[in-house]
């Protein structure tokens, strides 16, 4: 069993669905993949206050209903082939978890990107990692030594001098760890341009387009763009590499971010 195969399974094991078989073999892989051992452990405190805001309050959803059946209505039946697979969705589900009444407006938000607007997953996967980790600051395993994080960037196959690149001028690099997004792992590196702080995604290339039409062009790469709760989102594949930026509190302030870092890689 491999990282992947955890991403996929891992609301199944928290919900006791799995196998005898595919249960023990989920255990011990997270007993010896850090990453994978993390990322459970922050399901699991994830789903514990799912459980505990739905049982404590009950939230007026009716102006996200209205909003989730008129945009059914208006994709003609094809809104529902557009969401995404159940891994993911159980990432966007987790925003309406953190509080359900306080992050309802923001619930509601997001399923009219997923129906209305197609946000891409990695787009929504990454907005959510940015506010969780970096604005929220909940607490993970961060690596913050440079040697530290270049070694695990080339352990992903991003070389350690594109990471290098990226510390330049007024972007400083804090902090690294690895995450998944659209069910695939990635670097996620965050950098501080004094007060501001943002995140750059990177991984090995995995597809041949991210989002539809592109925005505009920085060195030859294709800047794709969109909006993902208070967060812009940015992307672009090099020859080698999918990088995924995430800036707040506008889709320019990523693109911002987003020509800096096509220079460089």
């Amino acid at each position: 069993m491999n990282c992947t195969d955890i991403a996929q399974l891992a609301p199944l094991y928290l919900s006791g669905e799995l196998d005898a078989e595919r249960k023990a073999a989920f255990a011990a892989h997270c007993k010896t993949c850090p990453a994978c051992g993390v990322e459970l452990a922050w399901r699991q405190q994830l789903d514990g206050r799912l459980r505990e805001a739905f049982t404590s309050v009950t939230p007026d959803t009716s102006r996200l209903d209205r909003s989730v059946r008129d945009a059914i209505a208006a994709e003609q039946g094809n809104a529902l082939r557009s969401i995404p697979p159940p891994v993911r969705g159980t990432r966007r589900w987790v925003i309406a978890a953190i509080g359900a009444a306080a992050v309802l407006l923001l619930a509601g938000l997001t399923y009219r990107h997923l129906l209305g607007s197609r946000v891409p997953p990695v787009f929504a996967d990454a907005a959510l990692d940015h506010q969780l980790e970096v604005v929220q600051q909940q607490p993970r395993p961060w690596t913050t030594q440079t040697e530290e994080i270049l070694e695990l960037a080339d352990k992903q196959g991003v070389p350690a001098s594109d990471v290098t690149a990226l510390s330049s001028g007024s972007y400083q690099l804090k902090a690294a760890k690895l995450c998944y997004l659209d069910n695939r792992v990635f670097l996620h590196l965050v950098f501080a341009d004094g007060n501001q702080q943002f995140s750059i995604f990177l991984r090995q290339r995995y597809d041949q387009s991210i989002a539809g039409t592109p925005r505009e062009k920085a060195n030859g790469r294709e800047l794709y763009a969109g909006k993902f709760g208070s967060d812009g989102v940015a992307a672009f594949n090099t020859e080698t590499l999918t990088a995924v930026i995430v800036a707040d509190p506008s889709t320019d302030a990523a693109l911002k971010v987003a020509r800096f870092a096509a220079s460089k890689l």
